[in-house]
């Protein structure tokens, strides 16, 4: 999935620079797949990528984009309707109890969204078109807010992974559009998500990111200018929507 953003379609947020956010540390929704030790390998293919063009590459993953609400209420409709016989099987205080930690534990569940890492099937409750346009929403918003849509040049370009929900896509701003076509970004996802399934993301990104680097400097020679590093180069992960 590809998508090139114009100005009109960026939903406006708090702005942050990539620095500020850039990652410090791995999550333990993500210590599976990634390690301390391949964020400066990351870091490292994003120069190497973005020498001999004036393109500009951020890499983000976040945990989830959207918090499932809607879903989330249908899994707990269901399951109290699973285990009202328990509660006309057992004595009065009893099935009180159980009611109140149902309530309790729907509560908690309800008010931190984030802690969606044990239930992936509440994906799968919904439309995949609308967790798609999810995504392509949250990336957006991230798009903006860091920055990438800021560069003097206007040839930044975002590759995101929505963990939760199993998407990637790579986002480019209006020069970017305006030069390369989403079949060349296609096969960079395709074989990113192909290695993130054998179980290798951080291979996986630094191969895309430098087939990333290979495209632009095809659309994007920097010649005899300069290059200007205006977006960090660590990979930026955010567990919060």
């Amino acid at each position: 999935m590809v998508v090139f953003l114009e100005e009109e379609q960026v939903v406006a947020g708090d702005i942050k620079t990539a620095d500020q956010v850039r990652t410090q540390k791995i999550p333990a929704w993500l210590s599976r797949h990634l390690k301390a030790e391949d964020l400066p390998k990351i870091a490292n293919a994003v120069r190497q990528a973005e020498s001999g063009s004036t393109g500009e590459i951020l890499p983000v993953i976040v945990h989830h984009s959207q918090a499932y609400r809607s879903a989330k209420r249908i899994f707990w409709l269901v399951l109290l309707l699973l285990v009202t016989p328990i509660f006309m099987s057992v004595d009065h205080i009893y099935s009180l109890a159980i009611l109140a930690v149902f309530v309790l534990f729907y509560i908690l569940d309800m008010a931190f969204p984030s802690k969606l890492s044990g239930m992936p099937f509440l994906v799968k409750l919904l439309d995949p078109a609308d967790v798609t346009e999810g995504v392509e929403r949250r990336a957006a918003l991230k798009f903006e807010m860091l920055r990438v849509q800021h560069t003097s040049r206007r040839t930044g370009v975002m590759i995101f992974i929505s963990y939760f929900e199993r998407r990637a896509l790579i986002l480019g701003d209006k020069a970017i559009a305006e030069k390369i076509k989403s079949e060349e970004w296609n096969q960079v996802l395709g074989g990113l998500l192909a290695r993130i399934r054998a179980g290798q993301m951080s291979e996986g990104l630094e191969s895309a990111i430098l087939e990333m680097g290979r495209i632009l400097k095809v659309h994007f020679p920097s010649g005899q200018e300069e290059p200007i590093d205006e977006i960090c180069n660590e990979l930026v992960i955010m567990d919060e929507i």
